[in-house]
């Protein structure tokens, strides 16, 4: 078993110059984290304005897809923007980056459960939400979706190499309260 070839900017292994695309309406933890593997790796995070609120949803898809390179390997999402309370139009653009052989990350911690959808539908290829925030879920719960075909190459802060094409890969958080 050898490590991964793969080139994906979420699984770290990472050409010097390749693009994350996001807005400047972004959770501030994720621009910092994505601000880490510029300042690392050379990676460019590249910040799509748009006005509050926009025109209408289809301006938000237009803006984003202008914004894609020849370098942009990922989009991040923010499901509902938690400055405004933004939807976006997660599937619209999910379905441009796959044309585009695009990563998606959509980061539904503002909304999750707060509207009808279904992750299935979205077709994104990540989706993260933290489930205390609106849910009143216990703290430290959450959920992270994987593509299934992504999971093998997505290396998680730690787990053993024979967990490598299986998602509970990800379940392991070190000490923790037994409680939650």
């Amino acid at each position: 078993m050898g490590l991964p070839s793969t080139s994906s900017l979420i699984t770290g292994s990472t050409p010097s110059g390749d693009e994350v695309l996001t807005t400047t309406q972004d959770y501030p933890r994720m621009l910092t984290a994505w601000r880490q593997r510029e300042a690392r790796d050379g990676i460019v995070l590249k910040t799509v304005p748009f006005p509050t609120p926009p025109r209408e949803p289809e301006d938000l898809t237009r803006r984003i897809e202008e914004a894609i390179a020849p370098k942009t390997r990922v989009l991040l999402i923010c499901h509902v923007t938690y400055t405004t309370g933004q939807i976006f139009p997660v599937k619209a653009l999910c379905a441009l980056a796959r044309e585009r052989g695009i990563e998606t990350l959509v980061d539904g911690a503002h909304g999750f459960a707060h509207f009808p959808f279904t992750r299935d539908d979205l077709d994104c290829d990540y989706y993260a939400t933290s489930l205390p925030k609106w849910l009143y879920a216990p703290v430290g719960t959450g959920f992270l979706y994987v593509r299934r075909e992504k999971i093998r190459d997505l290396w998680p802060m730690m787990a053993p190499l024979s967990m490598r094409d299986d998602i509970r890969k990800f379940e392991e958080i070190g000490t923790h309260p037994i409680a939650i």
